[in-house]
């Protein structure tokens, strides 16, 4: 029924999508280095995979952006030295990140894996049992290349939430947004040594101005400290179990 409900609200809101896309303020993947290590100690290896999360759209450097900001977390708590690396298209769906990106990743016998994805599929429209599809498989392809990796799955980020989405565009993307979340966390709650990590973006009753990059779309340094914070914690927990 959820479903319908999508399909119907967004067949109306068809003219404010198309608006949004063509004015909505476009930022581009910081430059500078891929790659980067963080913290001492024993070496292991941490790789970002998927969309502009994992790009670092939104922030000033990738060492500043999610995958930097976890490695240094993960450093912490593991007591180790982290180096770090990206494979990641901004705007890419999860059939594009196993299909192009996952083949020429650095992927293999990682010890940390971070993918993130999902909210291109809900604004590419991808049909929920190609997404649950994809979803599965690309954990599955991971898994073959990196048997031991512990791997943090984000969540979908509530995009009824998002400052760049007018209303009601952005109370139909949210709710189409937690079909998709669903189906991540129940393929992650089945898959061993995977935990998918809420995104928040805050408490409901809280503002938004420190929560969001400048485009009010993507997560601001602050979201990205406070997410790989999550992750590193997520990470530990495995490992104790």
């Amino acid at each position: 029924m959820r479903s319908l409900a999508f399909w119907s609200l967004f067949g109306l809101l068809l003219p404010q999508a198309l608006w949004v896309k063509r004015s909505a303020r476009r930022f581009s993947p910081p430059s500078g280095p891929r790659s980067g290590c963080a913290g001492s100690g024993p070496v292991k290896r941490l790789v970002g995979l998927g969309d502009s999360v994992i790009d670092g759209v939104g922030c000033s450097s990738l060492s500043t952006a999610l995958i930097g900001r976890a490695a240094e977390a993960i450093a912490q708590r593991f007591r180790c030295s982290v180096e770090w690396s990206v494979s990641a298209r901004t705007g890419a769906r999860t059939r594009s990140i196993r299909r192009r990106l996952l083949p020429d990743s650095a992927i293999d016998q990682a010890d940390f894996i971070v993918v993130s994805t999902g909210v291109n599929d809900v604004t590419g429209l991808t049909r929920l049992d190609d997404f649950r599809v994809e979803f599965e498989q690309l954990l599955a392809d991971i898994r073959k290349r990196s048997p031991t990796a512990i791997i943090a799955v984000n969540g979908i980020p509530p995009m009824h939430r998002f400052p760049a989405l007018p209303q009601p565009l952005r109370f139909t993307l949210g709710l189409r947004a937690r079909q998709l979340d669903g189906i991540v966390n129940e393929i992650a709650n089945r898959t061993e040594r995977v935990r998918r990590v809420a995104i928040e973006f805050g408490a409901e009753s809280e503002g938004v101005a420190d929560r969001f990059a400048p485009d009010g779309y993507h997560p601001s340094e602050t979201s990205c400290s406070e997410l790989a914070e999550a992750i590193a914690e997520s990470m530990i927990d495995v490992q104790e179990h």
